[in-house]
């Protein structure tokens, strides 16, 4: 998701983590939204990721977009 790679997100989708966190508390969709990868932000929120989930620092995945 951090790296935009549309193909592989697709493949990790059906594994039911789409809003599992890394080690400093992003989900794939708060990395994606961050560095503007559209394509990828659609697809994980087809999949079910939660939207209004918020990072460490406070922020929403819609937050982080806005201000990449």
């Amino acid at each position: 998701a951090e790296r935009g790679d549309l193909k592989r997100v697709a493949e990790l989708i059906p594994a039911g983590a789409v809003d599992a966190t890394d080690s400093a508390g992003h989900t794939a969709l708060t990395l994606a939204a961050s560095r503007s990868h559209a394509e990828v932000v659609a697809a994980l929120l087809r999949a079910g990721a939660n939207p209004n989930r918020r990072h460490r620092s406070g922020d929403s995945a819609l937050g982080m977009a806005v201000d990449a």
